[in-house]
């Protein structure tokens, strides 16, 4: 499997904060989901705790 690069991709986030530059050119979907997936699981947990 190859990839090809096409010049200079546009980043899908772009955070400039001082001396740190942060580029992501990609957004991670699976990792997002599965964040997300966690902190609802910890939530309502701790709601249906109480």
């Amino acid at each position: 499997m190859t990839h090809k690069q096409t010049g200079d991709t546009k980043p899908a986030i772009e955070v400039r904060a001082g001396g740190v530059h942060l580029t992501i050119t990609r957004i991670p979907y699976g990792l997002i989901t599965l964040v997300v997936g966690v902190i609802g699981v910890v939530s309502g947990s701790g709601w249906l705790g109480q």
